[in-house]
């Protein structure tokens, strides 16, 4: 039922997407659970193929990408890519997978600095400090569930499965 869904919001997007005019500031970017990214500006897609169990974008030139709807984590149509390319730039923090089974990514955040993960309920379920460079959280131990991850200032939704 979910690919179902996926389906139909990509396919809807997209044909939203088209009637805006296609300039080279706004593009389409697959957002893996992983946290990499395949963007074609809108003036360079050539199709998007929404198959029965993946997404494949293709450009003019002939450089495509197929992700499975399972390593999906979001479908950006229209976004401004300037802006999509900073969702993990490197002086930014960064968070993922949003919907994972065990393991959790965090990038961005200086050595030392706090991460707290809080259940639905407010209560603090883990706490770690970050590496530098990627810091990865085993969430193996918690049912599943909505969580919060804050990292400074910032908190960001995440489900478990």
């Amino acid at each position: 039922m979910k690919h179902i869904y996926t389906k139909m919001l990509c396919g809807l997007a997209f044909g939203a997407s088209c009637v805006l005019s296609a300039s080279a500031d706004k593009g389409v970017v697959v957002i893996s659970t992983d946290g990499s990214q395949y963007e074609v500006t809108l003036a360079d897609v050539n199709r998007i193929e929404i198959g029965s169990t993946a997404l494949t974008l293709q450009s003019k030139s002939g450089s495509g990408e197929t992700v499975s709807y399972s390593d999906i984590d979001r479908v950006l149509i229209g976004a401004e890519v300037s802006a999509v390319q900073n969702i993990i730039a490197p002086d930014e923090v960064a968070v993922w997978p949003t919907v994972t089974t065990d393991l959790l990514n965090v990038t961005g955040l200086t050595a030392g600095a706090p991460v707290t993960v809080v259940d639905i309920k407010g209560a603090t379920v883990l706490r770690t400090v970050a590496n530098e460079g990627v810091t990865t959280l085993s969430l193996s131990q918690l049912p599943a569930g909505l969580y919060i991850v804050t990292v400074n200032t910032q908190s960001v939704k995440i489900i478990k499965k």
